[in-house]
């Protein structure tokens, strides 16, 4: 299962939170990730710092990014 791990950077002072939900598929939490920096129903002071799966491989804030600056220049 992979989480995201994020932070509002509205609030002071930073603070890394656990999204409370987990995907099945690393695909899966880079899309969230998209949803909440780039979406519809985007929170815009929150960044995506990392993901991460329980086995302990990571993906970092650079590429998810890249990742979601792709998918946007899809749509």
């Amino acid at each position: 299962m992979w989480k995201l791990f994020t932070r509002n950077e509205s609030l002071g002072p930073d603070m890394e939170r656990q999204e409370p939900h987990q995907y099945a598929s690393k695909n899966d939490a880079l899309q969230q990730a998209w949803e909440l920096m780039y979406g519809p129903t985007r929170r815009p002071y929150t960044k995506v710092l990392y993901i991460e799966e329980s086995g302990g491989e990571r993906v970092e804030r650079d590429e998810i990014d890249t990742w979601c600056k792709q998918r946007s220049t899809k749509w």
